[in-house]
């Protein structure tokens, strides 16, 4: 009996005679063959649709991971901005703590360099004040007063003041051929120049000494 090429399917020959038998196993051999391919497409549709719902998981999954990525990465993002908020923060703190400890530490090093040289300069005057007033005493030790005179009338007395008290007195007189005169304190002769507190006197009614009528006479006074 011949047979279809590709289904195998038999055939019915002319002159055999009919039987049902070949249809019959024409129609089991069908029914396998759909029964397969319904089996196959059911097979084929399972596996779509596992497919399917692996892709959709998949999908999902990857939606979901990227969702948390993005989430992870967007946190990730605002911590470091945050961060580096607080480092600038921070950083401008410490410049501006940094900045007034700078200025500060100049203000009191000014203040102590102005301290010391207000101390030295200070110390400068009274050095200089000690040392002026060392002067004014060996000044005021060892005074000295030149000058001189005119004897008005030789019947009065005459009297210079020095300021201090002379230890030695030098009389000349600035005539030809008169006398001159060294005095030293504690002589009362009348004859001559007494010294006295602040000053000397020449006494009165010796015109031939140091009080001649409108004479002149220079002196010298050490004290």
């Amino acid at each position: 009996m011949q047979q279809t090429t590709t289904y195998k399917l038999n055939l019915i020959e002319a002159d055999d005679v009919f039987s049902p038998e070949p249809l019959s196993e024409n129609a089991r051999k069908v029914d396998a063959a759909l029964s397969s391919t319904a089996s196959a497409l059911a097979a084929e549709t399972a596996a779509r649709k596992s497919a399917d719902t692996a892709g959709t998981a998949a999908w999902q999954r990857a939606v979901a991971s990227e969702a948390a990525a993005r989430q992870s990465a967007v946190t990730a993002e605002a911590a470091a901005r945050q961060k580096a908020v607080a480092d600038e923060t921070a950083a401008r703190k410490s410049a501006v703590s940094a900045e007034a400890a700078a200025r500060q530490k100049a203000v009191s090093d000014e203040a102590a360099l102005r301290q010391k040289a207000i101390a030295a300069e200070t110390a400068a005057r009274q050095s200089a004040d000690a040392a002026l007033d060392r002067r004014l005493k060996v000044f005021e030790a060892h005074r000295a007063a030149s000058g001189t005179y005119t004897a008005k009338d030789s019947k009065l007395p005459i009297e210079v003041n020095l300021g201090f008290t002379p230890r030695l007195l030098f009389i000349h007189g600035l005539v030809e051929n008169h006398n001159s005169a060294m005095i030293l304190p504690g002589e009362t002769s009348t004859s001559r120049a007494r010294i006295v507190p602040n000053g000397f006197i020449i006494p009165a009614g010796y015109n031939y000494f140091l009080n001649y009528q409108n004479h002149q006479y220079a002196y010298i006074a050490y004290a």
